[in-house]
């Protein structure tokens, strides 16, 4: 009873957690516990051990209760007095503060991963489209590995990070359906050692790297050339993977939506412990260089 009268005292009395208890209520507590607890033990205690009245005999069981009372109140006090320093409401405001901003980040990495480039799409679909009446075989082909596509991609969106193999295969759908639009006239090898198959990276980005290649080099040179992934291990605990095109056509930093988007997420996630490297030699082969750090 006593425990219970406190209880609802306190929760009455302290009605804002974060302002401390004053001498005031403290007193409203204690005589108000004191008060209940001694009414409800009157009526619910059988007191039939001694000739005093039952009022009486209870407020005895209480005297005996008031020095765990008193320690009680003591914790109470103290423990409402650290929560009020300044020190930890600083704290406490510093937490909400990165709570907040990882929470807009999160919605901004979000927002990124679900721009999805259309050029790709729209070339898939015009290269079915000619493919429907005259190579029917091919038309099926086609959209079996573009099913596989949207399969696979699709629900990557929602995550922010997935297993590098889980790109490659990605990647895989993406160039087979790359080479049925241009037949024998592109060729691709990817490079990736098991050991770094579970490694974690962003969604779409190697595969960002790979649809550059193809839209600015590949495509550029009529489908003509060599397309290659290669992962490796960096140096200072880093993962580099390399995307390579036998094109050479890119005679500068490329700025277009996708590699903006992919340098905005890295930032994101990242800051300043993954970038970008771009290297080209004219009409030979264009290098692009994803650096990102083996531990997270």
């Amino acid at each position: 009873m006593t425990g219970f009268s406190l209880t609802i005292t306190y929760l009455y009395f302290s009605k804002n957690p974060e302002s401390p208890l004053t001498p005031t209520q403290l007193a409203y507590i204690g005589a108000t516990g004191v008060v209940i607890s001694v009414i409800l033990n009157s009526i619910f205690h059988d007191w039939n051990q001694t000739k005093l009245h039952p009022v009486l005999e209870a407020i005895s069981y209480m005297l005996i209760l008031m020095l765990p009372i008193y320690w009680s109140f003591s914790i109470i006090y103290f423990i409402k007095g650290q929560q009020a320093k300044p020190q930890y409401q600083m704290l406490r405001q510093e937490l909400e503060k990165q709570f907040a901003e990882r929470d807009k980040l999160e919605m901004k990495l979000h927002l990124l991963q679900a721009q999805i480039e259309p050029h790709f799409f729209f070339n898939t679909l015009a290269n079915l489209h000619s493919l429907i009446d005259f190579e029917p075989q091919k038309a099926k082909l086609l959209l079996e590995h573009l099913t596989d596509y949207l399969r696979s991609s699709i629900p990557l969106f929602q995550k922010k990070f997935i297993y590098l193999e889980d790109e490659i295969e990605l990647i895989r759908h993406y160039l087979n359906i790359q080479k049925i639009r241009y037949s024998d006239k592109l060729r691709y090898n990817i490079s990736s050692p098991r050991k770094f198959r579970l490694h974690p990276v962003l969604p779409m980005s190697i595969l960002t790297l790979v649809e550059n290649a193809i839209k600015h080099g590949i495509e550029k040179n009529r489908g003509m050339g060599k397309l290659e992934v290669i992962v490796s291990m960096h140096k200072k605990r880093k993962l580099k993977i390399s995307v390579i095109d036998t094109a050479g056509l890119l005679n500068k930093k490329p700025t277009g939506t996708g590699i903006i988007n992919l340098k905005s997420r890295l930032n994101v996630v990242y800051g300043k412990n993954a970038y970008l490297n771009f290297y080209c030699e004219n009409n030979k082969k264009t290098v692009v260089d994803l650096i990102i750090p083996l531990d997270l």
